[in-house]
């Protein structure tokens, strides 16, 4: 049994919920077919934590979203369908300095899309380049079958451990209405 983050579409707030998952070669498995993703978030300023939990809400059935922005304090945040993909949507934000990402995988080949900005990788000064990549990277979470609204906004107020219910930073999971940290596993 583990702790779940439920995203909810066009909202900032999550819930908690506590559902059974696989256990193969002593890794916790996500499952696609239950909406059960990995979340990881990887402390991009000094490299030195790192939390993996799981969320539902996001659809995902073919790869993986991350991003450098992630309130408060903008580490790394990606969701998706397979470590492979994952590991790939957070190095390739890194490579970028921060920004968005999708990583997309088709016949046993990976196609990543991404939006640096070049500001703290967090904003751009150029809010043209900003509206049309986003609206590609949006297309792109699409075909990976990622059914929310907004899965960048979403995406990025998950690590933001002071609205409620169940958050992740690089520490871990937090539950927010008790302002303690929880582990995975129930």
């Amino acid at each position: 049994m583990v702790r779940i983050i439920k995203a909810i579409d066009g909202q900032i707030f999550t819930k908690e919920e506590i559902t059974e998952v696989e256990v193969w070669d002593y890794c916790l498995m996500e499952n696609l077919n239950k909406d059960i993703l990995k979340i990881v978030v990887v402390d991009r300023h000094k490299g030195k934590n790192f939390a993996v939990g799981f969320v539902m809400g996001f659809g995902i059935k073919n790869r993986a979203i991350a991003s450098g922005i992630s309130h408060d304090a903008h580490n790394i945040i990606a969701v998706g369908s397979d470590d492979e993909s994952i590991i790939k949507a957070i190095n390739e934000t890194d490579r970028i300095h921060g920004g968005i990402v999708v990583v997309h995988k088709s016949l046993e080949i990976y196609s990543q899309y991404s939006l640096p900005l070049k500001i703290a990788g967090l904003m751009s000064d150029d809010a043209d380049k900003v509206i049309k990549g986003i609206k590609i990277l949006s297309k792109k979470a699409n075909d990976i079958k990622c059914r929310l609204s907004e899965p960048f906004i979403t995406l990025s107020f998950l690590a933001l451990p002071v609205i409620p219910e169940l958050k992740i930073t690089d520490r871990g999971l937090v539950n927010v209405m008790n302002f303690k940290f929880m582990d995975l596993i129930v």
